[in-house]
Order: C-alpha cells, then structure tokens, then sequence
C-alpha cells in the first residue's frame, strides 16, 4: 500500500446480486413478509460510504521526501509554487546545517510571498514561531544551534502525533464503512428470512395439496368400491352370522350368539371396566369441533358401548345384524336399531360422524367388507373424526391359536400392522395402536429371566388390540 493514496472496498458485486435475490422474491401475489426490489435501492454503492485510507498528513508527507526534493516539496505545500533556484540554495544550505524539514517550512511560512497568500496552515504554526526566533540568532550566540535542536524534538513528537491522528482517521473510517455494512447485512437477513418464511408457506401449499390429492383419490376409489360393492353377493353385507333359509332356525341362532356372548363377553359392569382404556379418546372428541355429531357404533350388540359413550355426554347411536341384541339395546333406552354395518354407512352423508366404532366385528368380514367399511367411515366421519376397531390380538399365540375359535362367526385374526396400514391407506392420520386386557398375573409362568418374559409376552400378553385413527 502506498502512502498518499486511496484504497476503495467495492461494493457492486455484492449489491448486484442481492438486488437479483430480491427481484427473485417477487410474486402476484406479495407477501408482506418479503422484500421488493424497490426496498433494495438502497443498496447501490452510492449509498454507502466507501471506506478509503488515506495515509498521512501533508505535514507527514514531508518526511518520504530527501534533499533538494524536501525543499520542493516545502514551496508546493506553503507557497504552492516550485522553487527558484536561490530558493533551493538557502533552505538546502540550512538543512545541511542541521535545520529539520518543518522549520524549512515555517521559515518559508513567515516570508513576505506566504504572508501575502495567507499561507498559515496550523500544521507548521510551532515552527513559524521557531523561525520568527532564528531570525535573532546574530544576537544571541548559539541560539541557531537550540532552534535547530529544538525543531527536531518537536518535529519527533509531532510525528508521533500524526501517526496516532492517522490511526484515529483509519478507526472513523472503519466506523463508518462498518456501519453501512452492518446496515446491508441487517437487510440481507431480513431478505433472508422472508425466503425461509416463503419456502415455509410453499412447503405447507404442498403439504395441503397432497392431502386434498389424497382426500380426492380415496373419496374416487370408495365410491368406485361401494358401486362394485352393491353387486356383490349380499352375504358381505350380511356378515358376522350366515342366515339360514328357516327364519325359526335363524332366529334360534340369534339367541344362541346373545347367550354365547353373555358367556364369553362378560356382565355389565367388566365391560364398563373394558372400556375405560377408551377415556382418552372420547375426551378427545369432546373437546373437538366434532363434538356436537353423533357416534356411531357398528355391531352394537347389547349396547354397553353405546351406553358408556353416552355416559360421557356424547350422542351415541348403533346397528346390530340380530334383533335379539338390538331389542335389548332399545330396551335400556338406547338408540339401536337392526341394520348391516354397510348399509348403516351408506346411510349416512359425508361428514357427518363424529365417531365410528366396532367391538369385535371386523375379524367376522370378508375382507371386500372390511375394506369399503373403512372407506365408507372415512367418508362419513367429519374431519377431526376418530375410527375406532377393536379385535382379539394375534401376537398372542393363545389367542391366535385357541380362543380366537371359541366364535364360530370368527374368519381369521387381523394383526395389528395390517390393520394400522389399511387405515393409513384410506387416509386416516396419527394411527396407533393401542393393545388391551393381557391375561391375569395368577396365568404368567413364575421367573424373570429373558426366557421367561419372553414365553410371557407371546402366551399372556394382550388378548385385544385396538387400532384408532383421525380424519
């Protein structure tokens, strides 16, 4: 870096691109979050204040200089002229005696020629002062010798005081260029933040969208299932039991499935303690937009669902396939009437559910049944709605194996991550599983050894799981 000239930071590039980025921003719709273009006017490199070094003093750029270019310099800087050769022959005569390049200049400062031009610059008033004193050196003996001595001290800290003045100039400068950078890197991260706030807004259009997709798809493809379903044998729909041609046959059946299900189900009160487990969900629906909707429950049986939903303050209603069980839910004075599940869905218009429910029904249908039964309870159930299915727990070989059969209406165990798949396939979101009713302590085999709980877990684990999804 050389002495007397100007360094420049330039600014352009920089300017140029992040005008480029703001101009990228722009949409037809604005965002009040993001930057226009016109925000970043302000950007141009005329705006800022360029950073620029400058060196030294005048009186500090004296001393690069030597010889007769020390006087030259003098007579630029006091009488903005060249030197005349007499001129030159005076002052290097006394800078060869010993006098110091600032007394040449305050020599030349007290002259008739810088009088006239009003040459009084402060940078050499000591030493116009200095010289005003030589001029008595004839006088008082040895008193050039002290001007001289004495020029060159005060010239030593007058050095030292333009280098600390220098210093301070390259401090300001540094402020203030630091301060217009802090001003563009300020908009900078404010442009910044308005993009992440723009990709964040088009990552959740493409959220929504994907969802309306999905919404749209699995609306087209139960309504093309229910269309092949109403063709199919009536059998789907008439699942858990198969009618018999002789109506007292069938209606002898119907008694039978009630006492087989006082038998194996439990009283009252066990399934009132069978359904607590469920507290967290309908406390959900209560506290939901959804609450206002009715639930609906498929294969209501004798109601004891029916009536512990009610008993949360929640509109219950349900559908039975055997009039015995519905006459014992109607005769406690609960809304139940006799009616297949898809039929009972079909009924229903969209939305208009806050909650669709089966106990123990769906390892009893065909799959084609169980599948458009999801699809219609998707459809039927409002958003913010929750299907709930519970069903014996295969991942317990003494169900899988033994008790899944006690029913004879049974088809095949359905496993927890088959079920939870074909929920998410219909659209349902936040799926979980919730597994209930593990056999009593008294039946664990005794001992806490890995092999032990292993044995535990696959013979006394859950006898039901539950699979729970939102719309």
């Amino acid at each position: 870096m050389h002495q007397g000239q100007d360094v420049t930071i330039p600014f352009e590039t920089l300017a140029a691109e992040i005008r480029e980025k703001a101009r990228s921003l722009r949409s037809e719709n604005p965002d009040p979050h993001s930057l226009l273009e016109d925000d970043w006017q302000q950007l141009q490199p005329g705006r800022l204040e360029q950073f620029r070094i400058r060196q030294s003093t005048s009186r500090g750029q004296l001393l690069q200089f030597s010889g007769n270019d020390v006087v030259s310099a003098v007579y630029r800087m006091v009488l903005k002229r060249e030197a005349d050769a007499e001129g030159l022959r005076i002052y290097r005569s006394l800078m060869d005696s010993g006098a110091h390049p600032y007394l040449i200049a305050g020599l030349l400062g007290i002259s008739r020629e810088a009088r006239e031009l009003g040459a009084t610059s402060a940078e050499f008033a000591l030493y116009r002062l200095l010289a005003y004193v030589l001029k008595f050196q004839r006088v008082v003996p040895g008193l050039r010798r002290l001007i001289f001595a004495l020029a060159r001290r005060f010239a030593g800290a007058s050095r030292k005081a333009d280098q600390q003045q220098f210093w301070l100039d390259q401090v300001a400068a540094m402020s203030t260029s630091l301060t217009g950078w802090h001003a563009v890197l300020t908009r900078q991260n404010e442009m910044l933040a308005a993009m992440d706030h723009r990709i964040e807004r088009t990552n959740q259009s493409i959220r929504q969208a994907h969802e309306q997709f999905s919404t749209a798809t699995a609306r087209i493809n139960m309504r093309m299932l229910s269309a092949e379903a109403r063709g199919q044998s009536q059998d789907f729909a008439q699942a858990p039991g198969e009618s018999p041609s002789d109506p007292k046959l069938a209606a002898e059946l119907d008694r039978y499935y009630l006492a087989f299900e006082d038998s194996h189900r439990g009283n009252a009160e066990q399934m009132r303690e069978r359904y607590k487990p469920y507290m967290l969900e309908l406390n959900r629906i209560k506290q939901s937009s959804v609450s206002n909707k009715p639930f609906l429950d498929l294969g209501c049986g004798r109601g004891e669902w029916l009536e512990f939903v009610a008993a949360q303050g929640i509109t219950a209603q349900g559908i039975d396939l055997n009039p015995v069980m519905v006459k014992q839910a109607v005769d406690k004075g609960l809304h139940a009437r006799e009616s297949d599940l898809i039929s009972a869905l079909r009924g229903h218009a969209d939305g208009s559910l806050a909650g669709v429910s089966a106990f123990h029904v769906i390892e009893h249908l065909p799959f084609a049944v169980l599948f458009e039964c999801v699809a219609q309870a998707w459809r039927v159930l409002a958003e913010g709605g929750m299907l709930i299915f519970e069903t014996p727990n295969p991942e317990n070989l003494m169900v899988a194996t033994h008790t899944f059969y006690h029913d004879h209406t049974h088809r095949n165990p359905l496993t927890p991550s088959s079920m939870q798949f074909l929920l998410q396939y219909w659209g349902f979101k936040e799926v979980s599983i919730k597994r209930l009713n593990p056999y009593p302590e008294k039946d664990r085999v005794p001992g806490e050894d890995l092999l032990t709980e292993r044995f535990n877990g696959h013979f006394c684990g859950p006898q039901d799981f539950a699979v729970i999804g939102i719309k």
